[in-house]
């Protein structure tokens, strides 16, 4: 495990990150450790997808969440997860968190205080076409001048709408500053994520400031690898 900043650091406003690179085959002894501790709602969901690499991601921020709540000396009960439809997954006493896959990776964002929401996605994934009813026209206006990049502010406004544990039907009601956001009067803090050359990766904290703390893993510490 490579640790960006040391864990736990006491501030009341700070956010931890911990992400891996996630195998893209069958990873049996991963699902081995992790499908029994789950709630059946999450044991369903995940074993009714296709792709091992899907598969392997959702297990993994499973694992990552531990991990998050490990280095902060919170204990993790998985059976104590709470899985709504339509709903941000919580635990039912313990601090916020928000996880996320993409393009290979997976992470987990945990808040020691409020709310937290992280978003991922591959470096030009996004066209600014796609984002034409998904964006505010302020947004909108400044992709249409070549200001910024259609991809950074999907994933900033997805970081937003997952911290509010809000819908994608909110998204135009989300106001991006440069380091900052606001939705419907509600302030969030944003900062980038560098996890890798090739990805775009924002969280999103309802507070005043951000302090980000990056811990990277190897798959490999959770279950042997395929």
């Amino acid at each position: 495990m490579r640790a960006e900043k040391r864990l736990p650091i006491p501030l009341e406003e700070c956010v931890s990150l911990h992400y891996a690179e996630v195998p893209a085959q069958p990873w049996p002894a991963l699902a081995a450790v992790w499908l029994p501790q789950l709630p059946e709602s999450k044991r369903a969901a995940i074993l009714r997808l296709r792709e091992p690499l899907d598969v392997n991601a959702s297990l993994l921020g499973c694992a990552l969440l531990g991990a998050a709540l490990a280095a902060r000396a919170v204990p993790f009960e998985p059976r104590a997860l709470d899985y709504r439809p339509r709903a941000k997954p919580r635990l039912a006493a313990g601090p916020d968190f928000s996880i996320a896959h993409a393009a290979g990776y997976v992470g987990c964002a945990l808040a020691t205080a409020g709310r937290v929401g992280f978003d991922l996605e591959a470096a030009g994934a996004v066209e600014p076409e796609a984002l034409r009813l998904a964006l505010n026209a302020g947004t909108r206006g400044r992709l249409g001048r070549g200001d910024g990049d259609a991809t950074t502010y999907w994933v900033m406004t997805e970081a937003v709408l997952k911290a509010a544990g809000r819908g994608v039907d909110t998204a135009t009601r989300v106001q991006l500053g440069e380091r900052a956001a606001t939705l419907d009067g509600a302030r969030f803090a944003l900062a980038p994520a560098p996890l890798a050359p090739a990805l775009v990766a924002w969280l999103a904290h309802q507070g005043a400031s951000l302090e980000l703390c990056c811990v990277r893993h190897g798959a490999g510490e959770f279950a042997p690898l395929p």
